[in-house]
């Protein structure tokens, strides 16, 4: 259990999910120096389902692109959560 709100993301694994370069590289960016996450990303829902299933860790935080070139985003937020209960 978390002692403090610091320790509640200490080294959450985040998967970050957009097809547009620029903000992928945002979030990340952001997310990074927030700090206590460590970021996986994808541009597409196939490579976040090969990202997802190849992590050995559980995902702990998923932000997608609502609309994706290969699918939309609930669908692909639901066989993420699918592999990673």
């Amino acid at each position: 259990m978390p002692t403090d709100e610091g320790d509640a993301t200490k080294d959450a694994l985040v998967l970050v999910v957009e097809d547009d370069t620029t903000v992928l590289g945002f979030i990340v960016r952001a997310l990074r120096r927030a700090g206590g996450f460590t970021c996986l990303t994808a541009e597409s829902a196939e490579e976040a389902l090969q990202v997802s299933n190849a992590s050995e860790r559980s995902i702990d935080l998923l932000i997608l692109d609502i609309m994706l070139p290969d699918s939309w985003g609930t669908r692909l937020m639901q066989d993420v959560k699918s592999q990673h209960p």
